[in-house]
């Protein structure tokens, strides 16, 4: 894990040893800003690469025009976020008797009021993007 501060034109430098990782992931946050993944990065061209992220993240979609999580690279556990007043929860309750509540409600995920740059969230990574 590695954490680093941008210089006032939004640059950085972060040094990290990608031998046994999988993947990096590089995320942002900051005073009114929720934490955004922004990439995730599975092979790097050189040493030294040169990257450039974009604040919300630019996410893609898939020829269904499905929008594809940036880190697990799967589409059937994304939601488009609604930042509501009062945001719905819905309740689950197992066959064993556990209770969870989710705020997943009719194919979106339900944030609270004040409106945060991230559009999507992953159910399966966790991750708002």
């Amino acid at each position: 894990m590695a954490k680093t501060l941008t210089d006032d034109k939004g640059n950085f430098t972060i040094t990290f040893t990608p031998k046994n990782e999988k993947s990096f992931d590089f995320y942002c946050t900051g005073l009114g800003i929720d934490t955004l993944l922004l990439s995730s990065v599975t092979t790097f061209e050189s040493d030294t690469p040169e990257m450039t992220f974009y604040v919300p993240g630019q996410h893609q979609r898939n020829s269904f025009s499905k929008t594809i999580c940036p880190k697990c690279k799967r589409t059937d556990k994304v939601y488009k976020i609604e930042y509501e007043d009062a945001p719905v929860m819905t309740r689950q309750i197992s066959k064993s008797g556990d209770t969870t509540y989710s705020p997943i409600y009719k194919g979106t995920y339900q944030e609270s009021c004040i409106v945060g740059l991230a559009r999507f969230y992953c159910n399966r990574d966790k991750v708002k993007f």
